[in-house]
This record gives structure tokens, C-alpha cells and sequence, in this order.
């Protein structure tokens, strides 16, 4: 039984961000301002739909803003980040993340690109004319830390992930949102492929599509938390 979004109140009311704990890894965005969250969904024709209790709920494609996987959430405010802050400014992230990524884990990211795999490449499921929408990765570690110096503070994000295809050519965020969970800022991040070796790949469990997804931000409203998000093209 498939049903339109504005006869069913009630589901919404489940999938709406602010009235469930993040129930899902790709979020859409109405241009009303609203957000739902499910793990997976699929377009069929001008739809995405998406299952619910009762049944599946059906938004026409006209009204949907956005469609993004999330790759992480963090319910961590600005406050707390400042009162934390590192003295300096974060001058080379990705050396910093580097770093963080062989102190903590063990693990040494190798100089120059990555070398070539024969990696079965992932083809999105259809049916028909329906088109499964799923995440493609899966976080391993992330890093957040503030520095302030005399220009300002800074934030510095990085999500670790394995993917099951290519992120090259992707749009990654970071969207900081207020107390109700609703995003008041979107910073765009760097996408960077990791080079490690077969070995720690191994060791580790790290697809050989291992990526870092990050970048720096300034200081600039109190937030509550955050997510780091990649869009999907529909």
C-alpha cells in the first residue's frame, strides 16, 4: 500500500528528524524546510519512496530540495569545541589527520595516489524503471577539533570511510545544525583517496576504496551538532 506524504501526519512524524533519533543514512530535504531520514529509499518514475509503518510513503521528486547519504552525526555544540580548543592555527589539515590516523589506529597513508585496483565496481539495484538509492560507505573514524588563533577559531572535521565506489566527483558537507536538529550552515569538504598498503588494508579491514572526507570551518554561531553529508543525484 503506497501513500502520499501530505494524507499521513502521523508517519511523518516518525521519520522527521527532530522526532527520531536519526533513524536512517540518507536524509532528504523538502523545500519546505523539512528533513526525513530513512536507511534506504528508491525512485520509481517522478517519486522517491520509502518504507514506513503501514505502508510506503511516496514524495514526488518536485519537492524534494535534496537527497544525501550521511556519513556520520555528532551531537557535540561549538561551546564545548572552543573550551577544548588547540592554541595555533590548523594550518595543514590533512597532515594533522594523518597524523591522528598512525597514532591512533597504527595506520601510515603512503605518499602519492593510490595504486590502481580491479575493484568489482558497484551497480545501483533496479527493477524495472525502480532505482535502489543506499549508502555507499561506511564510517571507520572521525576526528573534530578547534583551534583558535589571533585571525579567529576554527573547527577542523575529518571523516575516515570505506566505500563500496568511487567518491571522486561527489559533493561532501558538513552541516552544522541548531538544538532542534534543523541545519543552519553547510560547509563544502575535500574528498581525498587514501593510499595504503594491501597489507594494513588487511590488517585493518579497510576497502581498497579507503577515503578522508574534510575540511576546516570558522567559528562563526553556537551549534549543537553536526553531520558530514555527500549529495546523491537523483
Amino acid at each position: 500500500m503506497k501513500r502520499k506524504l501530505a494524507l499521513i501526519c502521523g508517519v511523518v512524524i516518525w521519520v522527521l528528524i527532530g522526532n527520531v533519533a536519526f533513524a536512517g543514512d540518507i536524509l532528504a530535504t523538502l523545500h519546505n524546510g523539512n528533513t526525513l531520514a530513512f536507511p534506504y529509499c528508491w525512485k520509481k518514475g517522478s517519486e522517491i519512496r520509502f518504507d514506513a509503518p503501514g505502508g510506503t510513503v511516496g514524495l514526488n521528486t518536485a519537492d524534494v530540495q535534496s537527497l544525501e547519504e550521511r556519513i556520520m552525526h555528532a551531537d557535540i555544540d561549538a561551546q564545548y569545541l572552543i573550551s577544548k580548543a588547540t592554541e595555533g592555527p590548523a594550518s595543514d589539515p590533512f597532515s594533522i589527520l594523518k597524523d591522528f590516523l598512525s597514532k591512533k589506529r597504527g595506520i601510515t597513508i603512503g605518499e602519492g595516489r593510490p595504486a590502481k585496483h580491479n575493484i568489482p565496481l558497484h551497480k545501483t539495484s533496479s527493477q524495472g524503471d525502480a532505482q535502489l538509492i543506499a549508502p555507499v560507505t561506511k564510517l571507520f573514524d572521525s576526528y573534530v577539533q578547534a583551534f583558535k588563533s589571533s585571525k579567529g577559531g576554527n573547527i577542523l572535521v575529518g571523516a575516515f570511510v570505506n566505500a563500496r565506489e568511487e567518491l571522486e566527483g561527489r559533493k561532501c558537507y558538513v552541516k552544522l545544525l541548531d538544538i532542534e536538529k534543523k541545519a543552519i550552515q553547510r560547509q563544502a569538504l575535500s574528498i581525498k583517496r587514501l593510499n595504503v598498503s594491501e597489507e594494513e588494508q588487511a590488517k585493518n579491514k579497510l576497502s581498497p576504496l579507503f577515503y578522508l572526507i574534510y575540511g576546516t570551518f570558522p567559528v562563526s554561531q553556537e551549534f549543537w551538532a553536526y553531520d558530514i553529508v555527500c549529495d546523491i543525484v537523483i
